[in-house]
């Protein structure tokens, strides 16, 4: 049921693709974060069920499997790195501190404003295997990094 025009607005009810609890959508199909599982549904997920796409940072049928299995919906490193060369740019957080990482002079940049801190890799292969905050692998400490999402 649609209350109005508004083509963003999220206003029609459906079920969430992966537990199946009521969320609301705009017309293109987006929700916000479900109440029940955690993940963001979108249309383009039914498309490209194995890929990281639009805003959900697990694909969706990953995020079906962790959420039979009882586990919580998170994105693991190479989920995140999947959803960097989708959307472009990323964030997460570690001990606190926001971290971005986005594409600049067609190299990989990792950075944070507060402390001041920056590094730039060369390609995928070079992220996955290298990227670190202060010495520390970022794929090593990823299990203590929350809010690994797209920027807005």
């Amino acid at each position: 049921m649609i209350k109005n025009n508004n083509d963003m607005e999220k206003n029609i009810q459906k079920k969430c693709h992966v537990c199946g609890q009521s969320v609301l959508s705009n017309k293109y199909g987006h929700t916000d974060p479900c109440i029940s599982c955690g993940w963001e549904n979108s249309n383009r997920s039914w498309d490209f069920p194995d890929r990281v796409i639009n805003h959900a940072v697990v694909s969706l049928n990953k995020a079906k499997r962790l959420y039979s299995e009882g586990k919580p919906i998170k994105p693991n490193f190479d989920d995140f790195i999947d959803g960097l060369f989708f959307y472009s740019e990323m964030k997460f957080t570690y001990n606190n501190i926001e971290y971005g990482v986005y594409f600049v002079d067609n190299q990989i940049s990792l950075f944070s404003e507060e402390p001041v801190y920056s590094s730039r890799y060369k390609d995928r292969n070079d992220f996955s295997a290298n990227a670190n905050i202060n010495g520390i692998k970022l794929r090593d400490i990823w299990h203590e990094v929350e809010d690994a999402s797209f920027m807005l």
